[in-house]
């Protein structure tokens, strides 16, 4: 958006700060968060990292949505006490943001940037995170 509204600014991407013990992205949103729901916040991370691994390896977007899931339906049934509600993962296309179609895949999408992203309600409280899949500097270039 910077670059097609002619804006005279730079955008850089960093690294998302993560808790050392548990690697959940750091927010104030945390602090809504209970002992037990502290336990699983960590649930939409480790989800895309599953899917993160999975697409490194070739696999489609559905596989690694499906190995998304997994995670998640292992974390609802180790904290019953928890309600986790999936907003939504998503791999879109790092550029344009464009949705990769179902059957897209490393293999297929050669190697173009991929932003894998996703949402979860841990308890109602809202939880965002995000992993850049490729190289961060082709975002950008023209």
């Amino acid at each position: 958006m910077a670059k097609e509204l002619l804006l005279s600014t730079s955008v850089q991407i960093v690294p998302t700060v993560r808790d050392s013990i548990d690697s959940l992205a750091l927010s104030s949103r945390n602090l809504y968060l209970n002992q037990d729901a502290r336990q699983v916040a960590d649930t939409l991370y480790r989800a895309l990292k599953a899917a993160e691994s999975l697409w490194d390896q070739g696999a489609s977007k559905a596989e690694c949505l499906e190995a998304s899931m997994k995670c998640l339906e292992e974390a609802k049934a180790a904290e019953p006490s928890v309600t986790l509600k999936l907003d939504y993962i998503s791999l879109n296309d790092a550029r344009t943001l464009e949705a990769l179609a179902d059957t897209d895949a490393r293999a297929v999408y050669g190697d173009r940037t991929v932003l894998l992203s996703g949402a979860l309600l841990v308890n109602g409280t809202r939880l965002i995170d995000n992993l850049i899949l490729g190289d961060q500097a082709f975002i950008f270039e023209s």
